[in-house]
């Protein structure tokens, strides 16, 4: 049994699905997942189960439960953990957030396959979807007769945020070419009033289904971004503290970054006291800043035109 233990934010864990196939022809078997994100990994070919993480310090009751098999090889993200999950197996593989982000300089799918003891060179996410799951987000969309773009301008990082003013001319343009606008988010998100509001309105299968039905995902590096990717939507996604080159899939993405000198600065900057995930480093967020509705329309074109 192969147990893949990992406690990353959505985007995160979206795209260990990538690995997912070839870690299960490794081992000759199927994958045990825990994680804060079981959606992510519901109707997938490559897990036989999934069990949702246990609040921090409950560790000992998985590791207690898991002790009578031998061959468990863990995915752990958390060194006390590590301690914990020893105990009940000789054998298991270490994802070290540190070595991630020590690393950082590097594209976020290397630093998992190093860990994984895997190679990557074109691997791309997979999130999977039942039949029924597709009809049922049917039923939920109004306007089943125009084809309709998805826009979510939420980040779980506020450096990462654009212009609402942006946003709000990309959606007018979307509208004036003839295309429904629908705008995502999840529970804690506020509707910025872009198109149809579905923010907070649907579970995160419901998303995912909304997103694979959809013409075009818009929006910034987030979690949802790779999500577009893993159900093969093209995405125009808007980078700023966040190299594109660094994060971008091998399909489906099509990145919009500014020229500003400051771009990526998560990659190779000392943050100190700055919290890079609240805040500017340099207290001017240009690099988001000095991205125009325009800039993201173009991308917009080559990929619909």
């Amino acid at each position: 049994m192969v147990t893949i233990d990992y406690r990353g934010a959505l985007g995160d864990t979206i795209c260990l699905t990538a690995f997912l196939p070839e870690l299960s022809r490794k081992f000759n078997e199927k994958i045990i997942v825990n994680t804060h994100w079981p959606d992510v990994f519901r109707e997938n070919d490559y897990v036989s189960d999934i069990i949702t993480l246990a609040p921090f310090g409950k560790e000992n009751a998985l590791a207690k439960k898991l002790k009578s098999n031998s061959l468990i090889r863990f995915l752990i993200d958390n060194t006390r953990k590590q301690l914990l999950i020893r105990k009940s197996s000789e054998n298991y593989l270490y994802i070290d957030q540190d070595y991630i982000f020590h690393n950082r300089h590097r594209h976020f799918m290397y630093s998992l396959a190093d860990q994984l003891d895997l190679s990557f060179t074109t691997q791309i996410p997979n999130i999977q979807l039942s039949n029924s799951e597709i009809t049922d987000i049917e039923q939920v969309i109004e306007d089943k007769k125009n084809p309709f773009i998805v826009l979510s301008p939420f980040a779980g990082w506020k450096s990462r945020l654009w212009e609402k003013s942006e946003f709000l001319k990309i959606a007018d343009w979307l509208r004036k070419n003839k295309y429904k606008v629908l705008e995502v988010g999840g529970p804690d998100d506020e509707y910025q009033g872009l198109g149809e509001n579905y923010v907070g309105k649907l579970g995160l299968r419901e998303v995912f289904a909304l997103i694979k039905k959809s013409k075009l995902y818009i929006g910034v590096d987030s979690g949802l971004y790779h999500a577009a990717v893993a159900l093969q939507t093209p995405s125009v996604v808007i980078y700023g503290p966040v190299l594109a080159p660094l994060r971008k899939h091998a399909k489906y993405s099509y990145p919009v970054q500014s020229n500003e000198a400051c771009i990526g600065c998560s990659h190779f900057l000392d943050i100190g006291e700055k919290n890079i995930e609240k805040e500017c480093p340099f207290d001017h967020r240009n690099c988001m800043r000095r991205i125009k509705a325009s800039d993201v329309i173009d991308k917009i074109n080559q990929v619909l035109y």
